[in-house]
């Protein structure tokens, strides 16, 4: 609330057992400006390699065909997928190159503050090979956030684009 942030109920939730087990490691309470850190730590964060960079998106009578460059110094990961939006095209992508099993489970967008200038917060849970990974980003727009949240939860799983990528 300090910050302009509204998370979506499962997140809150999420958070919550975070920032539970925090307050009990330290023994007392915990401060708008702590909550913010693990938020950040635990949601935020962004797996190494898993950098969003670039994307394009193509929309014809079959749904979205998406481009997307991620990585950092280490390498360049070029992912192209297809599906009904751009969720399910960086899905599809990522499913086929790392061989794994992604489904979206939940996925909420938000604008932080007011205006037209605000930044866009995604929130995401999807499992991969069954397993539930959670992520949030914050950028200009929706779309660019979303994309980093897909690529920051299934880089949670364990796959990371330096592991495929090509050198930068």
């Amino acid at each position: 609330r300090d910050f302009g942030i509204t998370l979506p109920r499962w997140m809150q939730v999420e958070l919550s057992r975070v920032v539970q087990a925090e307050a009990e490691a330290a023994g007392g309470e915990i401060d708008s400006f702590t909550i913010r850190r693990l938020f950040e730590h635990h949601f935020l964060s962004v797996p190494e390699g898993m950098r969003l960079r670039t994307y394009g998106l193509n929309r014809d009578h079959n749904g979205v065909q998406a481009t997307v460059e991620a990585g950092d110094e280490s390498g360049t990961l070029v992912l192209q997928g297809h599906g009904q939006g751009a969720v399910e095209a960086l899905a599809a992508a990522l499913a086929q190159r790392f061989d794994v099993r992604i489904e979206v489970e939940a996925y909420e967008e938000f604008a932080v503050e007011g205006g037209t200038g605000a930044d866009a917060l995604a929130c995401l849970r999807l499992a991969v090979d069954g397993t539930p990974y959670s992520a949030a980003a914050l950028a200009a727009d929706t779309t660019t956030a979303v994309l980093q949240a897909v690529l920051t939860a299934v880089g949670r799983h364990g796959v990371t684009a330096a592991a495929v990528a090509e050198p930068a």
